[in-house]
């Protein structure tokens, strides 16, 4: 066989961003080839943020396939002493989910904002791969259990919006 004709089944692999960017290094940058470096670097910064999401997915999948419900053990009482509702406190649902957060490469992260007299906590899951997903939860801060001081409403409420931020 020819040697040109063999030359043609050979499969060339396609230069990765990566590739491009080291080669236009090497030649220099000048004012010339400067805006398709800058282009160049964002490709590769989209594909990295792509390539994050991705690996973000398929953990996030792995994890909710682990997950169980967690039981609502906390009885919350009425002001005559009778169980009004039972809930899981915060430090129960970590307890569950944290070890299998930290098996998936996923941490969580909480910041808290008020606006137009709500108190909003954002819970933000992150993952090792660098992709990471917001979401809120706003509540009114109203009286609190029963026979709570101003303090502990405000504290019961943050607890509420920071638990429905994580569960949603």
């Amino acid at each position: 066989m020819p040697k040109q004709v063999a030359d043609l089944d050979v499969v060339r692999p396609q230069p990765t961003v990566a590739d491009m960017l080291q080669a236009v290094i090497e030649k220099g940058v000048t004012s010339e080839n400067v805006a398709a470096v800058g282009e160049i670097v964002k490709l590769f910064e989209r594909q990295e943020e792509r390539k994050a999401e991705r690996e973000f997915t398929s953990a996030f999948v792995k994890l909710q396939a682990e997950m169980r419900a967690v039981k609502a053990t906390k009885p919350v009482p009425n002001n005559d002493g009778t169980i009004r509702y039972t809930f899981a406190p915060f430090e129960e649902i970590m307890k569950e989910i944290g070890p299998k957060l930290e098996a998936h490469g996923f941490t969580v992260t909480f910041s808290t904002d008020f606006a137009e007299g709500r108190l909003i906590k954002s819970c933000t899951l992150s993952h090792s791969a660098g992709h990471s997903k917001t979401n809120k939860f706003a509540v009114r801060i109203g009286s609190g259990p029963p026979k709570a001081t101003e303090t502990q409403a405000d504290g019961a409420a943050s607890t509420y919006a920071k638990r429905f931020a994580l569960c949603d």
